[in-house]
């Protein structure tokens, strides 16, 4: 083996670890669960982490399953699938109650559900699709999902209604419509033919295509077969060529709940009498019933037989057997020596709670590398100190509780000896030397890295550090080579908690400078859109010297009287929204008394009004949104659409069909890369992660997304809006899409005296929003359904003069 673990730390790039990685696998070789642990909290490529997961192992069963465990469950959902392979592959499915628990929430996806059911034998078998069926939508699901689960459930014997209707739905489909999944049809048929076999019949003479479902029926006629003590003389021959159906020998699946129990015990007994077999066996013996599978099995008089059936069959079997059979099982358990070599250990915890192992076995030494992971990205401060110090950790340990300017120099020398991803942890670190630009300095000595790890490192440490030189650097990398979409948009998240008041000019070069193809579907648009939000508006130059008239001295009464006259939910609003609307309350009426409108630039009137827009909506509705984020309908219905994996021709197809609906055509560069962003989010949400609707364009696309009355998608009325019409909702859209443009053209490039005679159609827009938004807002406190609510204010139709002069 010429690949080490050493030489993968020290990759200095992605494609070079992934590589490595590979060559380790190849090789059989593993990595330390702790250090993969430790890794995987570090900006590593998505891949990467999957690759770091199959590579984990630990003696200890139980520490290795909740690890995986805790990746299904709280990670990337590739690196949950790939959590979830390794729980089935590596690990003895002890704590299987877990993954249950999992299936039973709203928050994980339906590609990780569809694993759970893929590898129900593993992980809990009739437990595990009871659960799904009955805490999942399943009329939400794909066809590929319904097909799966009509398949577990018949090979289960679950029998439910809502089962029978989905399968019959589904028929039904291809009967009327011609148009169904392989896979579903196949279920759908077998799940009938055992549930409600009456089904079929009706299905098939209501059908487009009688000639096609008289031959599925025909197919399926008669298909009972009777396993006789002859036909159990051929089984073993049947089983060893693995043709299962040769001469009718076996029943099919949807019959064998039918097959008596001596015949049963008898075709067990044929089967297992030789240890092992290449197929997967417990799918011959699937569809029947849990219990008097188990029955017949501890009927065998052979202990080996016992011992390879309800080793090989153990999915099958109930995962909580009652009193009586765990007795009988651990009976024949204490009778043959070699049985716990053979039972797997989630049976044999069951019969012998006693040396249950479900607790983990645990390690009392603790190293400083250990330390510093769980100090810095697990925020698990350790009152001990590490057993065992190793001078790298120990410095960035001490460096992170104390960063003194003293230690900087020492722990950059030190960190040059590391390997590189080790490294990402002193550039972590740089970011606890707060108002230092010392600290900034050495992250420079990266930052013309193209690792994106390193780099997604160096701009959050840039920020923590948070001095006027730190925001210049991250301005200055948005337009670097080795910036991605991706990390230009990270960089306006980092930027955007920071105060740039004295760097507007760079800002606005950086903005200039960032230069897409006219009429692209490039996330430049939005991220110029992005950027131009953190522009503050000059301050307003002084009136002409030649001007005879002096700026008259405005009270807030004043303020307040005229902004009652211009939006008549004034007096409502809270004394935030109230301030940013006095202030462009005062900037308007000082130039328009003063004479001084040709020689004044008018972006803050317009500028203000925006921010108060935007403080009224989160105000009125972050909150409404967040709960229905919370309760994870939207996630599964993204999911359906094709946010969650992602599947990019599904998401530009859902995107293009929102993008030409009606009025939302017609409005300029409308933002499709920003509808993807904010439901991706959506769909990878996670509870106690952080999610806000960021601007009025934010908000105009969640309510035209999930407000609609009518929706070929599925996502129709999911946020209730007191709209008449899908019309009405479409142009109070395009209200909020276009007002958060004219805000940021205002912002970047100036609000010029020519159109000074516009404003009072801005003050008609902020008007109209803010009527509209409080008429929502009203109906959705009160709990009343769009068909029902107080329409005596209804939404404002008319549309909005949009002012499209560009001066420079």
């Amino acid at each position: 083996m010429t690949i080490s673990i050493s030489e993968y730390l020290s990759g200095p790039s992605t494609p070079k670890r992934l590589a490595i990685l590979k060559k380790l696998a190849d090789h059989n070789e593993t990595m330390p669960l702790s250090q993969v642990d430790e890794l995987l909290c570090l900006d590593l490529d998505v891949q990467e982490k999957v690759e770091l997961i199959e590579l984990a192992a630990d003696d200890d069963n139980i520490k290795l399953e909740n690890f995986y465990i805790e990746n299904i469950s709280h990670s990337h959902q590739d690196i949950g699938v790939a959590a979830f392979q390794m729980w089935v592959q590596k690990t003895d499915h002890i704590n299987w109650s877990q993954i249950d628990e999992l299936a039973n929430s709203k928050h994980i996806s339906q590609r990780i559900k569809y694993r759970f059911l893929d590898e129900a034998f593993s992980c809990g078998g009739s437990k595990i699709i009871e659960t799904i069926t009955n805490s999942t939508d399943i009329w939400e699901l794909s066809p590929a999902f319904h097909g799966i689960l009509l398949l577990r459930a018949l090979q289960w014997n679950i029998e439910s209604n809502e089962l029978i209707q989905l399968a019959e739905k589904s028929l039904k489909n291809l009967a009327y419509e011609g148009d169904i999944n392989k896979r579903l049809l196949a279920s759908s048929v077998a799940y009938l033919r055992r549930s409600s076999p009456q089904s079929l019949d009706e299905i098939g003479k209501s059908s487009r295509e009688p000639s096609l479902w008289s031959g599925i029926l025909d197919l399926i006629a008669n298909d009972t077969v009777e396993v006789s003590n002859k036909s159990l003389t051929k089984l073993e021959s049947i089983f060893k060529s693995g043709d299962l159906y040769k001469d009718n020998i076996w029943p099919k699946l949807w019959n064998r709940h039918q097959i008596p129990l001596d015949h049963l015990t008898e075709a067990i007994k044929v089967v297992f009498a030789k240890k092992g077999h290449e197929r997967k066996i417990w799918e011959v013996f699937s569809g029947i019933e849990t219990s008097g599978l188990l029955a017949a099995i501890l009927r065998l008089d052979d202990d080996s037989s016992f011992c390879n059936a309800i080793s090989q069959l153990s999915g099958l079997l109930p995962f909580q057997p009652d009193k009586k059979s765990l007795e009988l099982i651990n009976k024949r358990i204490k009778k043959v020596a070699s049985a716990n070599r053979n039972i797997p250990k989630r049976i044999i915890n069951l019969v012998f709670p006693e040396k249950n192992s479900q607790k983990s076995i645990g390690d009392s030494s603790v190293t400083s590398r250990e330390v510093f992971f769980n100090l810095v990205y697990r925020e698990e401060k350790l009152e001990n100190p590490p057993e065992t110090k190793e001078e790298y950790w120990s410095a960035l340990i001490e460096a992170w509780e104390d960063p003194e300017i003293s230690k900087i120099n020492d722990l950059t020398k030190i960190s040059r000896q590391q390997p590189h991803l080790y490294q990402l942890c002193y550039l972590e670190t740089l970011g606890r030397f707060t108002g230092l630009d010392e600290a900034r300095l050495k992250l420079l000595d990266y930052i013309r890295t193209e690792e994106p790890s390193e780099l997604k490192t160096i701009f959050r440490s840039l920020k923590n550090i948070g001095t006027s030189q730190c925001a210049m650097e991250l301005i200055s990398a948005i337009t670097r080579p080795n910036a991605s979409i991706e990390l230009q948009n990270e960089i306006y998240n980092h930027l955007s908690n920071m105060d740039l008041s004295k760097l507007q000019d760079e800002l606005r070069s950086a903005i200039k400078d960032l230069n897409p193809e006219p009429n692209t579907e490039d996330g430049i648009w939005e991220l110029k859109d992005n950027l131009s939000q953190l522009l503050t508006t000059p301050n307003m130059s002084k009136p002409s010297a030649d001007t005879n008239q002096t700026a008259p001295n405005l009270k807030q009464e004043s303020l307040d009287e005229f902004l009652s006259s211009r939006i008549p939910v004034f007096a409502s609003m809270s004394s935030e929204v109230k301030r940013a609307l006095r202030t462009a309350a005062f900037f308007h009426l000082q130039v328009d008394r003063s004479g001084s409108a040709k020689s004044i630039d008018l972006s803050p009137v317009v500028d203000m009004q925006y921010k108060a827009m935007e403080l009224c909506f989160r105000e009125l509705f972050e909150q409404p949104c967040k709960e229905l984020i919370h309760n994870g309908q939207l996630q599964r219905k993204l999911d359906v659409i094709g946010y969650a994996r992602p599947i990019p021709d599904r998401m530009t197809q859902f995107e293009d069909y929102i993008g030409n609906l009606p009025v939302i055509s017609t409005i300029p560069f409308f933002s499709k890369f920003k509808l993807r962003k904010m439901l991706r989010a959506i769909c990878q949400f996670k509870p106690g992660k952080r999610f806000t609707l960021d601007g009025l364009k934010a908000f105009g696309l969640f309510f035209l997304t999930f407000g609609r009355k009518k929706d070929r998608m599925g996502l129709s009325a999911l946020f209730e809006l007191p709209f008449e019409t899908d019309t009405d909702l479409f142009h109070f859209c395009k209200k909020l899409h276009m007002f958060q443009d004219i805000r940021n053209r205002a912002a970047h490039e100036g609000f010029q005296p020519d159109a000074a005679t516009d404003i009072d159609a801005i003050w008609q827009l902020t008007r109209d929003i803010s009527d509209q938004a409080y008429f929502i807002s009203s109906t959705i406190s009160a709990g009343k359904p769009a068909a029902t609510a107080d329409r005596s204010k209804p939404p404002h139709k008319h549309e909005v003069k949009i002012i499209r002069k560009k001066v420079s």
